[in-house]
């Protein structure tokens, strides 16, 4: 019995510490089994955080992605409206360069018409210089008639007589001129800084360059001016005359008129013939205060060179200016407007009857303020130039033409001795 007991305690104590064994190894192997677990929990955790980064990051770029989308539709429509936009202002430019052709095509019909009344009207005006010359040719041909009656009914005393009547009539000789053209040229050219002798050609070429831009309806009524009475009756008149002419014309785009255009095509007109020399003055491209040819100087500066540039003046001719213009003052660079129109005088003075100047002065109303009439010599140099005509000193037929496109209160009538005023 008590051998028993003895069995059961040892077994016990044998039991107890297998079981304390046993507990520890679980002990142990929880412990591990714990901290494999708190690794293993930890790397998922990390991992499980890496994850929720990505998916933050993902749900960003997703977002990004979703606001990218929304801007490109947003640009998308405005391409669409603007692609709209676009049809729209398609159609109406080829809207517009349909009605663009239309009008061109009526501008072309209308410039062609217009070129054939300006070639009619060009046509009649050298049938009118043609007259003109005829009419003049018959005046001298009734003159040299006249001249040999009164040689035949006049009775010569002495053949002495008729020796110094010969001697009369042939002209003095004259040593060499004291200036020549070529220096006259210079001296009115004197404080300018370009030639004034392509200043005429250069206007008339601005001027037809600037057709388009001139109503074509007073391009007509300025060309029918060949038609109107008084205007035939100033060219054929075998007698110095003047016509100002009144255009009434409508407002341009531009400084050039219809009556600026018939003015240069006729001054071109009658350069091309022998007998005429024609000289002109465009006011209306000169209304600059600082261009040096605005007012009353550019004008008889301007026609003065182109009568030396167009006439052959002989040494009697240059010696008669040198005598009665003050050259040396104009040599010194002095503007003086007395002697100005004085050099222009004395050499239309000599012009020999065989020739007739055509004066021309376009759109002289640019210059009809009250103040620029005085203060620029304008209404000086027109009075002086329209002396011309009653001058008995000048040998030739002098035909000035005035056109003014508006009617002004200040207007040229002043200065006008004996002619026609019309209007247009």
């Amino acid at each position: 019995m008590l051998q028993a007991i003895e069995d059961i305690i040892d077994y016990y104590w044998a039991k107890k510490g297998f079981l304390e064994n046993l507990n520890s190894s679980s002990s142990r192997l929880m412990e591990k089994a714990n901290i494999g677990s708190f690794h293993e929990l930890r790397s998922v955790n990390i991992k499980a955080s890496e994850g929720i980064d990505k998916l933050k990051q993902l749900q960003l770029d997703q977002m990004k992605i979703v606001r990218d989308q929304r801007r490109l539709a947003d640009a998308q429509s405005e391409m669409n409206e603007s692609g709209r936009k676009m049809a729209a202002e398609q159609q109406r430019l080829a809207s517009a360069n349909e009605r663009n052709a239309i009008t061109n095509q009526q501008n072309a019909a209308a410039n062609m018409a217009n070129a054939v009344i300006a070639s009619d009207a060009m046509n009649a005006f050298m049938r009118l210089s043609e007259e003109y010359l005829t009419n003049l040719s018959a005046l001298n041909e009734q003159k040299r008639q006249n001249a040999k009656l009164a040689v035949k009914n006049t009775r010569l005393h002495t053949q002495l007589e008729a020796e110094q009547s010969r001697s009369r009539d042939r002209k003095p000789w004259v040593g060499p001129a004291r200036i020549s053209q070529a220096q006259l040229l210079r001296i009115l050219n004197i404080n300018l800084d370009f030639d004034l002798s392509a200043v005429d050609k250069v206007d008339m070429a601005e001027i037809s360059d600037s057709a388009a831009l001139v109503n074509r309806r007073d391009q007509g009524r300025a060309e029918n001016l060949v038609e109107n009475a008084q205007f035939k009756q100033w060219v054929v008149r075998t007698s110095s005359t003047e016509l100002l002419v009144h255009g009434h014309m409508k407002p341009s785009r531009t400084s050039v008129t219809a009556l600026s255009l018939f003015s240069a095509a006729i001054v071109r007109n009658m350069r091309q013939v022998d007998r005429f020399c024609a000289v002109a003055f465009f006011c209306g491209q000169h209304t600059d205060l600082d261009d040096p040819l605005t007012g009353g100087i550019g004008p008889i500066k301007s026609l003065t060179t182109q009568l030396l540039r167009q006439h052959g003046f002989d040494d009697a001719d240059l010696d008669k200016v040198a005598q009665e213009v003050n050259l040396p003052l104009l040599k010194s660079g002095v503007e003086d407007i007395e002697q100005l129109c004085q050099l222009f005088a004395v050499l239309v003075r000599r012009l020999r009857n065989n020739i007739t100047l055509f004066c021309v002065i376009d759109s002289v109303n640019v210059y009809e303020d009250k103040d620029i009439l005085q203060d620029k010599y304008v209404e000086k140099v027109l009075f002086e130039i329209l002396q011309l005509t009653g001058d008995t000193r000048v040998k030739t037929h002098i035909k000035f033409l005035f056109h003014e496109s508006h009617r002004h209160e200040h207007n040229l009538e002043s200065v006008q001795r004996e002619g026609y005023t019309f209007y247009a």
